[in-house]
């Protein structure tokens, strides 16, 4: 704080926010990003790379999305409180999700996919009642999803595919009913996906519910992934999907079971 070249006094309401900008800067490597323009500079913090601030000068979305990040997501960043945007995708982040991120209320999207994230979902998160968008596939995440999911009615696109979640699938989330994907293969989830869920008539909708080994059952499933076995090593495949709300994503169709009844 005291090399900043703003010089801003202890008392100043910009303060915090500069502190945990900058912080964010030194905890995911901003030293190796591809851009980090204006950070640690004179240039107030709205103008620094990847973040934006409205009107009142308020950081409310953060985009760094494949900036060769690497290192941790600081729990300080939680003193955001106007933030609604998160998107930190395709880098090489580690370390676990703050529990912090369920003090940011306004929160509507959280984009984290594509790094090497370990631990659990926090719940703290389930919370978040304005969220829109979860989006935290292929990482490390392992333990259950809460059946807290079921709270969050605002969701429209939850893709938790390529972890090590397990657990049953929660029948909570028929609540959801503005639903439209909700993607969970390539994961150790298993149980039933309830009538309920295949009442929201979702675009699209993957489990581990193909091959004769299938831990999910599923009469609804837009895509069904199948185990790997000694003579198909090869499955399964989870392909890259896009993360569009109104388009259904990309996904390979070399390994899963499309059904066609869905």
């Amino acid at each position: 704080i005291e090399e900043d070249p703003q010089y801003l006094c202890p008392g100043d309401p910009k303060l915090n926010q500069r502190y945990v900008a900058a912080l964010l800067y030194y905890s995911m490597g901003g030293d190796k990003w591809i851009d980090s323009t204006g950070f640690l500079t004179e240039v107030d913090e709205c103008g620094w790379f990847g973040l934006a601030c409205n009107d009142g000068g308020h950081i409310y979305n953060i985009d760094f999305d494949d900036n060769r990040l690497k290192g941790t997501i600081p729990s300080e960043i939680g003193h955001l409180h106007y933030l609604t945007g998160l998107v930190l995708d395709g880098n090489r982040l580690e370390g676990t999700i703050p529990e912090s991120l369920g003090d940011l209320l306004d929160l509507t999207y959280i984009d984290i996919d594509g790094n090497d994230l370990t631990g659990s979902i926090p719940e703290s998160i389930y919370g978040l009642k304005n969220l829109e968008v979860i989006d935290l596939n292929d990482n490390n995440l392992t333990g259950s999803l809460s059946e807290n999911i079921g709270n969050l009615t605002m969701l429209e696109f939850v893709q938790l595919n390529g972890n090590s979640l397990s657990g049953s699938v929660p029948p909570t989330l028929e609540k959801l009913t503005n639903l439209t994907i909700l993607m969970l293969h390539d994961n150790d989830l298993e149980g039933i996906i309830v009538d309920g869920i295949c009442a929201n008539k979702l675009s699209t909708l993957s489990t581990d519910c193909g091959g004769d080994e299938a831990k999910v059952k599923c009469n609804c499933c837009t895509y069904c992934f199948a185990l790997p076995t000694t003579s198909n090593p090869s499955l399964p495949s989870t392909g890259n999907p896009t993360h569009n709300i109104t388009n259904a994503p990309t996904i390979s169709t070399s390994a899963p079971t499309i059904l066609t009844s869905a």
